[in-house]
């Protein structure tokens, strides 16, 4: 198990809280990372980076603002379709 701390930011609010990562993640055999594009994230550009080179990991680029739902709802769907 990994243990570590969990950080969720939103416009107005933050929580902080402890997790607890028991590898569960491990068993599922396909994943997907999805980068919007439309602003500068180093972390996410990082994370893009890392999980291209990880197995198991299908990774996209949408030229979208964080609300890929919202941005380009098409393109969320043609993705969701091919991963499904």
């Amino acid at each position: 198990m990994t243990r570590g701390r969990l950080l969720l930011r939103s416009e107005n609010i933050l929580f902080l809280g402890s997790v607890v990562l028991a590898g569960a993640h491990e068993k599922i055999a396909r994943k997907t990372y999805i980068r919007a594009r439309g602003f500068d994230s180093p972390v996410f550009d990082q994370t893009l980076a890392k999980m291209k080179t990880m197995p198991g990991w299908k990774t996209y680029e949408v030229p979208s603002g964080h609300d890929v739902m919202v941005d380009m709802p098409d393109r969320l769907v043609e993705i969701l379709l091919e991963v499904a």
